[in-house]
């Protein structure tokens, strides 16, 4: 006979996924459900069985409804013992695989992954086939009522280079707004210059300005890209948008759909200043910029947006996008000539 007051026995979880550059869990299929509908893993997460090496995206995975389990939910479906790499359960905004999906055809590229009941052996076959469970739909209908009133604005796919483009031509515009501000002062600068250099210089004192010059040049691109940061920040913390994000389709929003507000703006942009730009220095910039590309395309999710609770909104890649994309390259190219 078992001891009573011993610990029940280990119950394997089943789950590992991949987040962050590393592997989280393991956890349970309700957790990831869980996981997901917070926003902490996305449709394009990598995850796999505990047991096992093949790794699935999570929206080839059948999850299926919700049921109450008391070993993994609180009374509000709100993991009470996950394991330390799950982080708390943030407050509920509708994920991307509640909108419509307007990607390609997955299913090719589904069909070299198993098949998705082989994933949910504890799914009971009576609750039927993937219907989300109503008490899910009740929690969510009123963040997806309020998300949806902005229309066209339902694409959840990773679009990287939309939003490069976007800060590109947001900073040529706050750029070019700087230096006409700074033009007299600049220009007094460029005839003192001149003036020196007409007098006459020793060879070493030339060499010295010369230094001094292209390290005072690399030192401030750190402070440019803060000032473009806090630029930034402004803008999009009062609208949730800018120019540049406009005409790339992209908008910056908490969870209830409304704009981040100054505060978490500056949040936001400071950590892409860190994590994105490693601080705007020339060459590392590019560096980090390869990198989160690559975070977003696994994870959906910048490590800047995750740290903020920030959804981003993104006009669909329809005819119209399309256009307005082009003409936001062509500004682009136009602030560079």
């Amino acid at each position: 006979m078992a001891d009573p007051t011993s610990p029940p026995p280990h119950k394997s979880l089943g789950w590992i996924y991949w987040t962050d550059n590393q592997e989280q869990g393991p956890v349970s299929r309700q957790q990831l459900a869980v996981l997901l509908k917070n926003r902490q893993i996305s449709s394009k997460t990598f995850v796999r069985r505990e047991e096992s090496d093949q790794w699935s995206f999570l929206q080839d995975l059948d999850l299926g409804p919700l049921p109450d389990d008391p070993d993994d939910f609180g009374t509000n479906g709100v993991i009470t013992h996950a394991p330390s790499a799950v982080s708390p359960a943030a407050p509920a905004f509708p994920d991307r695989a509640s909108f419509p999906d307007t990607s390609p055809d997955r299913t090719s590229a589904s069909s070299a992954h198993p098949s998705p009941s082989a994933f949910s052996p504890d799914r009971d076959p009576a609750q039927g086939t993937t219907a989300a469970a109503p008490a899910l739909k009740q929690r969510l209908s009123g963040a997806i009522k309020s998300w949806r009133r902005v229309e066209g604005w339902n694409d959840g796919a990773p679009h990287p280079w939309r939003r490069f483009f976007a800060r590109q031509l947001d900073n040529s515009l706050y750029l070019g707004l700087l230096l006409w501000l700074a033009k007299s002062p600049l220009l007094q600068l460029a005839q003192l210059l001149l003036t020196t250099l007409e007098s006459g210089l020793e060879p070493g004192t030339l060499l010295v300005l010369l230094i001094a010059g292209g390290l005072i040049i690399l030192l401030s691109y750190p402070f440019i890209h803060l000032l473009l940061a806090c630029a930034n920040a402004l803008v999009v913390g009062l609208s949730g948008c800018s120019v540049g994000k406009w005409f790339f389709g992209i908008r910056v929003l908490n969870r209830e759909g409304k704009p981040l507000g100054l505060r978490s703006a500056l949040q936001r942009e400071l950590s892409l200043w860190r994590h994105g730009l490693c601080f705007g220095l020339p060459i590392a910039d590019m560096i980090f910029m390869v990198h989160a590309c690559f975070d977003l395309g696994n994870d959906g999710i910048t490590t800047w947006d995750r740290k903020t609770s920030s959804v981003i909104a993104q006009r669909e890649d329809l005819t119209l996008q399309m256009i307005l994309g082009l003409l936001g390259l062509a500004f682009i190219y136009g602030s560079y000539r």
